[in-house]
């Protein structure tokens, strides 16, 4: 159920109330769950229906590509939207959620991550809307002011909403959305023999090259075969981005002999061949083997001139003792020198 704040009518005090029950929302949510807050302008709820969204938001959590993403209301309710990553913004679907929830500017929509590609919607209205209409406009830069109150997400505090897009930005669409790749899938019978995180991470991959690296795959047909490259493909790639210097050479070897075989099976994999050759230039370069070793050589003659410092300040600590013993007993036998000639006869 929506969340609806009351006030006296005065329409300056209307997004700030909102804005402050929206912020005591966001505090409550899980912790971990990555979620913003935005406050309903004229663009967003009439005329173009252009939602933009907070860009560091989407560069942390929302994938590379347009795609389709669900926004299900309090009510459980799913509606459907488009995102568009170059514009970091909601576009076609956002109408029919406005008109079917009745947003008004001035509202607070608080939407937490759920899935990858669903959000849930929390609505804190700004004002009973007969009032809203009734009452003067707030002027945007009173409501940004305000807007900066809200944590953009529960789990990234700190981040800061960047320049929102207008709304007369030119939608350029890109050859590779999600639900190209999703149709894709499932005429070749690989989406459901694909776990879901293996997905979401073969669909990143795909989005990076823009195209479907599987389109020349021979032998596609055979879906458990088609499913077993793509998740091959998948592991190996994000093997390597977890790799370092640490890693040793065979297996780089063993990564790019298994891409060889899927590359000449048609998976398109020469920009991850082309990375791990590159990297595997930096592992087995001679420079740094022997920059290894003189460092272990090195730290080991450092070890033994240590042992010799500590041996020597052992001695230096002895020869200080006795100096120390021999001269308070020359200072002693001097006083008894001393004494025994002055006295009396």
């Amino acid at each position: 159920m929506d969340k609806v704040t009351k006030n006296s009518g005065d329409p300056s005090s209307t997004s700030s109330i909102a804005l402050q029950e929206a912020q005591k929302l966001v505090l409550g949510l899980p912790d971990g769950s990555p979620s913003f807050t935005k406050l309903m302008k004229s663009t967003h709820v009439s005329g173009s229906f252009w939602l933009s969204l907070p860009a560091n938001f989407c560069e942390r959590y929302l994938s590379k590509c347009d795609q389709k993403i669900d926004l299900e209301d309090e009510a459980g309710q799913t509606y459907q939207v488009t995102y568009l990553t170059k514009n970091h913004a909601f576009s076609g679907g956002w109408r029919g959620f406005v008109q079917a929830h009745k947003l008004s500017k001035g509202d607070v929509l608080i939407f937490q991550q759920i899935m990858p590609l669903k959000f849930k919607v929390i609505i804190v209205r700004g004002n009973d809307h007969e009032e809203a209409e009734g009452g003067e406009e707030e002027k945007d830069d009173e409501e940004e002011e305000a807007l900066t109150l809200l944590n953009l997400s529960s789990s990234e505090q700190g981040l800061e909403e960047e320049e929102e897009a207008a709304a007369a930005v030119t939608v350029v669409d890109s050859s590779l959305n999600l639900e190209k790749f999703q149709t894709d899938l499932r005429e070749c019978d690989v989406y459901d023999k694909l776990p879901e995180h293996l997905r979401i991470k073969y669909y990143e991959l795909c989005c990076s090259q823009n195209k479907l690296l599987h389109q020349y795959l021979k032998g596609k047909e055979n879906s458990i075969y088609a499913a077993g490259m793509i998740a091959g493909v998948t592991a190996v790639s994000y093997s390597i981005r977890s790799s370092n210097l640490s890693t040793p050479l065979d297996r780089l070897k063993d990564w790019d002999r298994q891409l060889e075989g899927f590359e000449h099976l048609g998976m398109e994999v020469s920009f991850i061949r082309d990375r791990l050759h590159r990297l595997t230039s930096l592992a087995d370069n001679p420079n740094r083997e022997e920059g290894s070793t003189r460092i272990r050589e090195a730290i080991s003659e450092r070890d033994i001139v240590i042992d010799k410092v500590v041996e020597m300040n052992k001695a230096i600590d002895s020869l200080n003792k006795e100096i120390k013993r021999l001269q308070d007993k020359e200072m002693k036998d001097r006083l008894n020198y001393v004494k025994e000639a002055g006295a009396s006869w």
